[in-house]
């Protein structure tokens, strides 16, 4: 089935937005969601403050937008990381550099995600969480499939469930990752994923 090509206005009311939300990204990064306005952000972008309306309802509408924008950024290059390893290990190196590097990209917007989230409206708030635990699963399930396939080739030892491996793997990283930026100097960020890679499969036994 042919895919709808959007119209010329379609195309560009798409355009302003992403100008929007890219000029969001940079002022929530700098001051925080808390001290960000709407009209700062309609300043900055050269919208007025009504056309910014006419795009999110409020601050916490972009906020949102914002997020998951920068969610499905992040999980489009992992998933194009793995699409182009040639095997299971291959995978697994190609997720920990992928990851790292939209973590290092984007440092200033997690510790913001992290910090000042919870002062988003209930609802809001909800939906995104809803939101990003989906594809949060999604990630799972096809880092659960490579652990099933390695598995089954003899590349990996069964010592538990693909899913749980699955998700050991993205915890382990999570936290190194988030250690790396937002408590110690940024060059404690393991730049080689066999680092995190060589806790789970070497282990700690002597």
């Amino acid at each position: 089935m042919n895919r709808r090509v959007p119209t010329r206005k379609e195309r560009e009311r798409l355009a302003r937005r992403a100008e929007i939300l890219a000029v969001a990204r940079e002022l929530f990064a700098e001051k925080g969601f808390h001290n960000v306005s709407m009209q700062e952000v309609a300043a900055r972008s050269e919208f007025s403050t009504g056309s910014l309306y006419a795009f999110f309802e409020n601050k916490d509408a972009l906020y949102h937008d914002m997020m998951l924008d920068l969610t499905d950024d992040f999980h489009q290059r992992i998933a194009l990381a793995l699409d182009e390893a040639e095997d299971e290990l291959a995978g697994l190196r190609a997720y920990l550099a992928a990851k790292a590097e939209r973590f290092q990209q984007n440092a200033g917007l997690l510790r913001l995600y992290f910090k000042e989230s919870g002062g988003l409206s209930a609802s809001i708030r909800e939906d995104l969480r809803e939101e990003m635990c989906t594809r949060h699963n999604r990630l799972i399930e096809r880092l659960g499939a490579i652990f099933q396939s390695g598995i089954q080739r003899g590349v990996f030892q069964p010592v538990a469930h693909p899913r749980m491996l699955a998700l050991a793997l993205v915890s382990l990283s999570t936290a190194v990752q988030l250690d790396g930026f937002g408590i110690g100097p940024d060059d404690t960020i393991p730049k080689d994923p066999d680092s995190v890679l060589n806790v789970l499969f070497k282990g700690l036994l002597a």
